[in-house]
């Protein structure tokens, strides 16, 4: 009697021993499984953190095209006036040269 209870107590103890380790392969999974999950939503929030800079980056390249055409644009009108300046200078010379003779 001691003996089939003994083999019934290590036929329980081995199916729960491969309970056991059936159960620890599924949490390892499921720990794997979770580390991925974490690991992927981590890289979705670094894609949005790039595709934001990309945004900031992008915005900071056309306010600067729109500065440098601003820049062009005043050199021409400084240049025009430069222009006009000696123009008027010249002028104001030719004056002076014809009341002097």
């Amino acid at each position: 009697m001691l003996k089939c209870t003994n083999n019934k107590l290590r036929l329980c103890l081995r199916i729960s021993l491969k309970a056991i380790m059936k159960l620890q392969g599924c949490l390892s999974r499921l720990v794997l499984m979770y580390s991925s999950i974490l690991v992927l939503a981590e890289l979705e929030s670094f894609k949005m953190e790039y595709a934001n800079a990309r945004l900031e980056c992008n915005a900071a390249d056309e306010r600067a095209n729109i500065l440098a055409s601003e820049v062009i644009g005043l050199e021409e009108k400084v240049t025009k006036f430069q222009w006009a300046r000696r123009l008027r200078s010249n002028e104001l010379k030719l004056e002076r040269q014809l009341e002097n003779s």
